[in-house]
């Protein structure tokens, strides 16, 4: 077996710690798009993926209506968006939905607190949990996109 020139082995090197940096700065960073979760909304999102159905809907800011125009409901004991559905590529099965608009429950979370001026660039990523747990059609806005902060 031959070695490999000294010039591929350092531009290997430095590709190679180029990816670590990028990927360091990205986790002490914490990640995008991000609600803290002392915020409201942030509260909201924890319970959302970690509590039961009725104790999320008592996190939900009190002033979601107002800002969002709708109030979350259960459904069989899970929180969710009552007009959310699934944006697929491709059909889902109806036993989706329930999913979907929990997850559309989730993006309309993190808008509120992008509306509310609690949006932050720092912490773990509701954006991320809420995706992994459970996106959102909010009024006169593509789905899937946060307003400017």
């Amino acid at each position: 077996m031959t070695r490999p020139p000294p010039r591929v082995l350092a531009v290997l090197l430095v590709v190679i710690a180029a990816a670590l940096a990028l990927t360091l700065v990205n986790l002490v960073r914490g990640g995008s798009d991000v609600a803290p979760p002392s915020s409201p909304a942030g509260r909201a999102v924890t319970a959302l993926t970690t509590s039961t159905g009725t104790q999320a809907l008592r996190a939900v800011p009190d002033d979601f209506e107002a800002t969002l125009g709708y109030q979350p409901v259960l459904q069989d004991g899970e929180l969710v968006r009552p007009d959310g559905d699934c944006s697929s590529p491709v059909p889902l099965p109806r036993t989706f939905e329930p999913a979907c608009r929990q997850h559309d429950l989730g993006y309309d979370l993190l808008r509120h607190a992008a509306l509310t001026g609690h949006l932050s660039a720092a912490g773990p990523a509701p954006r991320s949990t809420s995706c992994s747990a459970s996106a959102s059609s909010g009024p006169a806005r593509p789905r899937g996109t946060l307003p400017a902060t």
